[in-house]
């Protein structure tokens, strides 16, 4: 993930690099942004991404050979992913510190609308780890956002074809009432249908929740001893797991 992630913060630095280069700007100094869910329900899963962003900003540091030893400054803010009020007003505080990209956002909905609201109008560049929504293909981004996790659109398919690979022709299938858990039970419950299999109760779950007993006992009524959850790992995909 570490060595993953570190591509993914060069790709930004090789963005900012160009955006100073067109400009002819002589600087010392340039700041990128990281728009990252460091509460909420990917937190977990935060720290591998920040880490090796960062790890990158740091060793191009060390080397002095971007632009001549101008330096980077990451400059972080937390969208708490699945607030896209409060990832938008982030991603603005950024514009306003300056910054020349952005990390992030990591949920799907967050991401489609700071690539509406706060890149296309500004001209900012933005790369997501892990947006997935297959509606972020087809969005109106300008050429200014792209994404190194996959589509869900790629997902939902590969996960279908390991399903009935391991027999499991049949399941009940619970999915995040989010961009990100609708789009990926689209591509799923699509792919495992049209290879024979059979979803016997398709429903969403709220994140938060404190007792999910009420929508395993509704995952349970269609009589599927297999359950795919389609969620956050912080919140309402373990707390399905966990009353299960």
């Amino acid at each position: 993930m570490k060595r993953y992630m570190k591509k993914t913060a060069g790709f930004v630095i090789s963005a900012t690099l160009a955006t100073a280069s067109y400009g002819g700007s002589n600087v010392d100094r340039v700041s990128v942004g990281e728009l990252q869910g460091f509460t909420g329900p990917l937190e977990s899963m935060i720290g591998p991404m920040t880490g090796g962003a960062n790890l990158a900003v740091t060793e191009s540091n060390a080397s002095g050979n971007y632009l001549g030893g101008t330096k980077i400054t990451v400059i972080q803010g937390d969208s708490v992913c699945i607030d896209p009020a409060v990832a938008i007003a982030e991603a603005e505080r950024m514009l306003n510190a300056n910054v020349m990209a952005i990390m992030g956002p990591n949920c799907s909905g967050n991401t489609g609308a700071v690539i509406t609201n706060v890149l296309v109008p500004n001209g900012i560049v933005s790369i997501s780890p892990s947006a997935t929504s297959p509606a972020l293909t087809t969005l109106e981004d300008g050429g200014w956002f792209f994404r190194t996790a996959p589509s869900d659109a790629r997902q939902g398919p590969v996960l279908a074809s390991i399903a009935i690979s391991r027999g499991q022709t049949d399941m009940a299938v619970t999915h995040s009432n989010s961009d990100y858990g609708k789009g990926l039970a689209d591509a799923f419950v699509t792919a495992y249908a049209a290879a024979g299999g059979k979803v016997t109760v398709l429903a969403g779950h709220d994140d938060d929740k404190a007792d999910y007993s009420a929508d395993v006992a509704a995952l349970s009524a269609g009589g599927s001893s297999t359950l795919a959850v389609l969620g956050y790992a912080d919140t309402g995909g373990r707390g399905i797991i966990g009353a299960s």
